[in-house]
């Protein structure tokens, strides 16, 4: 594969992306609840390391 062909298809994934990125703007702007599930999910990952932490604390007697 020579340098030509890399460029166009990183150029085809980047236009990809960017068709997607798009994609998902317009959904998540058609539905206000979508915005909600981001920081939920950040939340819910939080309280679940917070608390395999406390777990493997409790486990190893510290």
């Amino acid at each position: 594969m020579n340098l030509q062909e890399q460029i166009a298809r990183i150029e085809q994934r980047q236009e990809e992306v960017r068709r997607c990125s798009a994609e998902m703007r317009a959904t998540s702007a058609q539905d206000g609840r979508a915005v909600w599930i981001f920081p939920l999910g950040g939340i819910i990952a939080g309280a679940a390391i917070f608390g395999a932490g406390a777990v493997m604390m409790k486990v190893l007697g510290a």
